[in-house]
């Protein structure tokens, strides 16, 4: 599911960082959602996240690690 895509490209994590949800922004990086995958404009959700004013969603994902062990960059 956090995988899965809109005709838009927009992944789940797309649609909570563009509405500001940052409990499911949370929850979807912790079940493995793309921080890096754009959209069909190119935009990753961080950056559709700064487009719609929403500084705090946006770092929120950019300071989210991928892979094992992942969680918050400084944690």
């Amino acid at each position: 599911v956090v995988a899965q895509s809109c005709y838009a490209g927009w992944t789940p994590l797309h649609f909570a960082a563009q509405r500001g949800y940052a409990a499911v922004v949370t929850a979807l990086l912790a079940a493995g959602a793309d921080k890096n995958r754009c959209d069909a404009q190119g935009r990753t959700a961080a950056q559709l996240a700064r487009e719609c004013g929403r500084v705090d969603i946006a770092e929120l994902i950019e300071q989210h690690r991928s892979g094992a062990g992942a969680g918050p960059a400084n944690a």
